[in-house]
């Protein structure tokens, strides 16, 4: 597997893109555990140069998925979680690279990691060009792990509930890091990713607020575009116990008449990285780590290898704290209610003259407008009479005259005349109205 990342492994600072968890979609968490290490810059005093043709990188990380109510995390609370490993070699040097190959040991059982059936596990491909990374990960588990961030969080909203027709919505993000793990070491580098999301379709991102208080050699990055998700900040070389503010407004559609709670997704990671070793020597370099070990000692860890004996390595180890908070996925249904007459809902078969224009009739709970059909809306299908299962395609329905859906305010009913086809005569059809919240409604037809 090859990403393009052109001269960031000059000097890798900060962690990878987003991947989706393991979880089910209903999480939507945007996690941080695999992808491409991006450059954050910061003064020159800080930065530990790569003086190696190839960078060897292992990033350990725990991870929890907080539930959508969740507004706020402490740096000292337990958090329970997961954790899992990703891997990446890095060919910083002018010319390709033969037999890239990432081995990945563990002391822990194999059955603890989805999809691996022994140790050690072996990542490789034929060649590696320069400016590009392979990845040997990721390394996912089962392994439940307690821990805590080391840093305060928070996800706070305004206004909560998003009414009929939709609204704009300020999502204000704080991080505090609190202990030393955000100290950026002489010989590496500390800093955070956040990652805002939506589990919702239709959300778009409005606008975007910094912090104001960047005024002691913090560094911020904008990527553009995200890793994944609406928008993505990453800060290097934050200050202990200083709070960092991010906001954003965001523009969140309801086409239903329901209103609904909302909350973005939003991923934070907290990292320290360390250089292991620069310029060494050789065709192959181990990273030990210690959470990899299970139950034998010194077992853990993963060697990164290429076939030349000439190239030199820059090796580093990254710890990294993710705290996802899971956003709102399931999107508001109308308040539907119907068919009414003429049409009769399931079980009730509807026995009409092919040809005939059908007045369809349904309430959505009052006027929701006319944008109320999914592409393609209304759409009929022949089904066998006796078990009403489909014979054939679906077809788009034909409106009477060339008229339209439309609102009668004094029922409080929307009214869509379907015409039909004579040739339907002696068969049977069944007709979808879907909305454009994505709900399917029913009606079955038989043509004389």
């Amino acid at each position: 597997m090859k990403k393009n990342v052109g001269g960031t492994w000059k000097r890798i600072r900060g962690h990878g893109i987003v991947r989706l968890p393991r979880v089910v979609l209903l999480a939507i968490a945007l996690t941080v555990s695999a992808g491409i290490p991006l450059a954050i810059p910061g003064p020159a005093s800080a930065q530990q140069p790569v003086n190696s043709d190839l960078t060897a990188l292992e990033v350990a990380a725990d991870q929890v998925f907080l539930p959508p109510t969740t507004t706020s995390v402490q740096a000292g609370t337990t958090q329970n979680g997961t954790r899992s490993w990703d891997f990446f070699l890095g060919n910083n040097s002018s010319t390709p690279v033969t037999g890239p190959t990432v081995t990945i040991d563990s002391g822990y059982s194999p059955s603890l990691f989805p999809g691996v059936s022994s140790f050690p596990v072996t990542a490789t491909q034929a060649s590696l060009a320069s400016g590009q990374q392979f990845s040997g990960g990721p390394l996912l588990s089962d392994i439940p792990v307690g821990f805590t961030p080391g840093y305060d969080s928070s996800r706070t909203v305004s206004p909560s509930t998003i009414p009929a027709g939709g609204t704009q919505q300020t999502v204000v993000i704080t991080i505090t890091p609190a202990d030393a793990r955000y100290t950026s070491p002489p010989d590496g580098f500390a800093g955070f990713n956040i990652i805002l999301g939506s589990g919702v379709p239709g959300v778009s991102l409005v606008s975007t607020t910094n912090p104001n208080n960047l005024d002691q050699g913090e560094d911020l990055q904008i990527i553009t575009p995200p890793a994944s998700g609406l928008f993505q900040w990453r800060l290097g070389f934050p200050q202990l116990n200083k709070q960092y503010k991010f906001t954003a407004v965001l523009n969140v559609p309801n086409p239903s008449g329901v209103p609904f709670e909302y909350q973005p997704d939003v991923s934070i990671r907290g990292e320290q990285q360390t250089n292991l070793c620069d310029a060494c020597a050789g065709s192959a370099v181990t990273i030990k780590d210690a959470t990899l070990n299970g139950s034998v000692p010194d077992s853990g860890g993963a060697t990164f290898s290429v076939t030349e004996t000439s190239h030199t390595w820059t090796s580093i180890h990254s710890d990294a704290f993710d705290v996802f908070y899971q956003g709102t996925t399931q999107t508001p249904t109308f308040n539907f209610a119907g068919f009414f007459p003429p049409v009769d809902n399931p079980p009730t078969i509807n026995t009409v003259k092919a040809g005939s224009a059908i007045p369809v009739k349904f309430s959505l709970g009052g006027n929701q407008g006319l944008n109320i059909l999914a592409p393609g809306s209304p759409s009929s299908g022949q089904i066998a009479c006796a078990t009403r299962a489909p014979l054939d395609a679906i077809e788009t329905t034909v409106t009477a005259g060339g008229s339209s859906l439309s609102y009668d305010p004094s029922t409080g009913q929307y009214v869509y005349v379907w015409k039909t086809n004579k040739s339907w005569a002696g068969s049977c059809r069944q007709l979808d109205v879907q909305l454009s919240d994505g709900s399917h409604h029913t009606a079955d037809f038989e043509f004389h």
